[in-house]
């Protein structure tokens, strides 16, 4: 989907157990652990079996092609004079290769929509919007991935392999953004909340 080579620059470690190691977010289904010295990368993907004994119904393929797109972009981007990821960016990325995020929307349209879309507004130089959201809480997830579908209707088809180029080779993501959107940083934020509301609105489609 990325335009990328099909293949890893570094090993992926898998490990599936029932005593996962504890996370400050608490508990996850399945999540990725990455860790760069000296542009070596290290990832540890950690599925929790228990959690999936408890919840069988979690769609877990929907759940190992999320946490998968964190390994790949991270991947992709490590070198020594890589770019930051912003969580943002990130998170609305692996949202964006399943359903994930069309149906994460669908259901805060069921519950906001037609009224103030402040209900899922983040502000995307933080962390996670901690005073509407706290964080860790996935309360930002549907405006991560508005944004990211906000930027490649902006940017065009190759967005996504450009900007993880771009971040590759040092570039931070303002500036990759100003450069395929022709808006600078301030600009696509204010365009990216307008593109929610109007999401929230009815005006535009849920993409």
């Amino acid at each position: 989907q990325w335009n990328l080579p099909n293949t890893l620059h570094s090993p992926l470690i898998v490990i599936v157990t029932e005593t996962p190691p504890n996370l400050p977010a608490g508990a996850a289904a399945a999540y990725v652990r990455s860790v760069t010295a000296g542009g070596t990368l290290r990832q540890t993907l950690i599925v929790d079996l228990g959690y999936h004994l408890r919840d069988p119904a979690e769609n877990l393929d929907d759940l190992l092609y999320h946490e998968m797109a964190h390994a790949v972009l991270q991947d992709a981007v490590t070198n020594s004079a890589a770019a930051g990821i912003p969580q943002w960016f990130n998170e609305g990325l692996a949202q964006s290769i399943t359903r994930e995020g069309h149906d994460r929307t669908a259901e805060d349209f069921k519950r906001f929509g037609h009224s103030d879309a402040r209900a899922v507004s983040c502000d995307l130089n933080g962390h996670v919007d901690t005073f509407y959201h706290g964080e860790y809480n996935f309360g930002c997830y549907t405006y991560f991935y508005l944004t990211v579908q906000r930027l490649i209707q902006r940017g065009g088809k190759d967005t996504v392999v450009q900007l993880i180029t771009g971040l590759h080779n040092g570039r931070p993501l303002p500036d990759l953004i100003a450069e395929l959107t022709r808006l600078d940083w301030l600009a696509f934020q204010k365009d990216a909340e307008q593109y929610t509301r109007d999401v929230f609105a009815g005006n535009a489609p849920i993409p």
